[in-house]
């Protein structure tokens, strides 16, 4: 599996180990190296559920509180992210 890095964050712990101007310089190389390395778009992981609004037959993201409808009984087994917020569906709800 792929990993990802923030560099700014990455390249601030490495000055703060810096004990010598050779340390710092090679924080500043990483920096350098990493801005113009090949990037991916990435999302941070939001992780949500689907609520059940009784009575509704809908369903409602617990992170950005997008509804869905349909078939009621099935919304969390079949939508396993949130189509407005991109949030993935944890768990499985009853």
């Amino acid at each position: 599996m792929a990993r990802y890095i923030e560099v700014e964050s990455t390249y601030n712990w490495l000055k703060n180990l810096a004990e010598t101007s050779l340390d710092c310089m090679i924080a500043d190389g990483f920096k350098s190296a990493m801005e113009k390395a090949p990037t991916a778009d990435v999302r941070e992981n939001n992780p949500a559920e689907w609520i059940p609004i009784k009575g509704a037959g809908q369903w409602k993201c617990s992170n950005c509180g997008e509804y869905i409808g349909g078939y009621a009984d099935c919304i969390p087994y079949i939508n396993k992210f949130c189509w407005n917020c991109g949030s993935a569906m944890k768990g499985e709800r009853t």
